[in-house]
C-alpha cells in the first residue's frame, strides 16, 4: 500500500487487515496497533468515548479529507489507533 525507507505498509487479501514493518522496531515488538473503522467517524466523538471508556488521548486529527485518525492510550497504557481510510477493494500494492 505504502512505502518509503524504512517503512513499509501492506494489505491482507480478503479481510484489509494493514500490517506496516519499520525499520528500528525490536524484533516481535510493537509499536502500537489500530482498527480501521467501517465508517468515518468525527474525531472528537472518538476521543469522547475512549476517554469515557478510561483512556487518554495521545493524537487525533485527519490523514486527508475525510480520513479521521484517533491515537490514544487505553487503561493498560498500550498505545491504540482508530482511523478510517477509503480504500478501493483492490489497493495497489507498491
Amino acid at each position: 500500500m505504502y512505502r518509503r525507507p524504512g517503512f513499509i505498509q501492506v494489505q491482507t487479501p480478503g479481510s484489509h487487515d494493514i500490517l506496516v514493518f519499520e525499520e528500528g522496531v525490536p524484533a516481535g515488538g510493537s509499536i502500537h496497533f489500530g482498527f480501521r473503522l467501517i465508517d468515518p467517524a468525527h474525531p472528537d466523538v472518538l476521543a469522547e468515548i475512549v476517554l469515557a471508556a478510561g483512556g487518554s488521548v495521545k493524537d487525533k486529527g485527519s490523514f486527508g479529507p475525510g480520513e479521521p485518525y484517533l491515537f490514544f492510550y487505553d487503561p493498560d497504557g498500550y498505545l491504540v489507533e482508530i482511523f478510517f481510510e477509503d480504500l478501493p477493494d483492490s489497493a495497489p500494492f507498491l
